[in-house]
């Protein structure tokens, strides 16, 4: 067996709330792990990660649908921003989120259970008055009723095709601790790289003498990740096999623990990576529900944000008056990039 592990963000170009990361990890049969040691192998461009992605659907096809219009009775898979625009509920998103983490034994119930079942941020960096006092019961717009049914199906879907997701994780960073870390790294797609191979390299860490596949998206346009990989897994070399603008490839470790990581532009489309784009979008906009939701308390005639630029700068000017009430510091709430 081999395994496939696909890694994505939400957040990275707003003001307000946190930048959020996810990953998930699959063990597969070896014949769907494409790329080994050479840049004329398959897997080394975004193409041949496209025909990874079409060999998936097809094994999972009973299972899995890649768009809410496909049909009932199977989970949905697909890149967050085909599943959610904002006023349209989060019931698609939960309909893959949550059903995996109940089939993975850390069922979400409510505001604290969810950030618990990712294993997201320690209290400490949650720590802000908009989280104190929110209470928010999980699901939100799926009914309880099918997130168990669809749990059953990710259970089936181990069982019946060789392909099973076997952890599934995220990591939120908030605006006071991202603004360390960018002060610190000197660039927010820095801070990205760093804080997706950190989350990559701890749900690798229980792998032995397997072969690993890791799937991103390009990072703020980068297309030189060696480095960053040398700095993640200080005990492997990095080989480059291809450095582009449509995918970055590069392999390490030893010959029994062969790691492949790829960056590719649209690699969020990929189905590991989209499952962790549909996750880090779900906690991303719980987290703003929290944030909005303290601040209209303050100021009731308020209108919620998502937080983005233009938008990010109408809700700070509003609330800006009651900062220094409530003895908030300005690097709580703004984002310094």
């Amino acid at each position: 067996m081999a395994y496939l592990l696909g890694t994505d963000e939400a957040g990275y170009g707003p003001n307000l709330g946190p930048l959020v990361i996810a990953a998930t990890l699959w063990r597969v049969p070896d014949d769907l792990l494409l790329g080994d040691a050479s840049d004329d192998l398959p897997g080394n461009s975004s193409a041949d990660i496209a025909q990874l992605d079409h060999q998936l659907d097809e094994r999972l096809a009973g299972f899995i649908r890649r768009s809410p219009a496909a049909g009932p009775g199977r989970i949905v898979v697909a890149d967050s921003k085909a599943l959610y625009k904002r006023g349209s509920g989060l019931r698609w998103l939960e309909q893959g989120v949550l059903p995996a983490l109940h089939a993975l034994g850390r069922p979400a119930a409510d505001w604290d259970s969810l950030w618990s079942a990712f294993s997201a941020c320690t209290p400490d960096e949650m720590a802000a008055p908009w989280h104190e006092e929110f209470r928010l019961a999980v699901p939100v717009d799926l009914p309880l009723a099918e997130t168990v049914d669809m749990a059953r199906v990710w259970s089936e879907l181990a069982e019946r095709t060789g392909v099973e997701l076997v952890d599934f994780r995220a990591r939120a960073i908030f605006p006071a601790a991202f603004n360390t870390a960018v002060s610190a790294l000197g660039n927010k797609a820095t801070l990205l790289s760093t804080a997706t191979l950190e989350l990559a390299r701890s749900l690798m860490a229980p792998l032995e003498n397997t072969a690993i596949g890791l799937y991103c998206d390009k990072h703020g346009g980068r297309n030189r990740y060696a480095a960053l990989l040398q700095d993640a897994f200080a005990a492997d070399w990095v080989q480059v096999l291809r450095e582009s603008r449509s995918a970055s490839v590069y392999q390490l470790g030893p010959p029994e623990r062969r790691i492949t990581a790829r960056f590719a532009a649209g690699g969020e489309s990929f189905l590991p990576s989209a499952l962790a784009s549909m996750a880090c979008k779900y906690l991303r906009e719980v987290a703003m529900l929290a944030f909005n939701a303290f601040w209209q308390q303050q100021l009731p005639q308020l209108k919620p944000t998502a937080g983005y630029p233009v938008d990010a700068q109408r809700f700070y000017g509003e609330i800006s008056s009651r900062l220094g009430e409530l003895a908030i510091p300005r690097d709580q709430i703004w984002r310094s990039r």
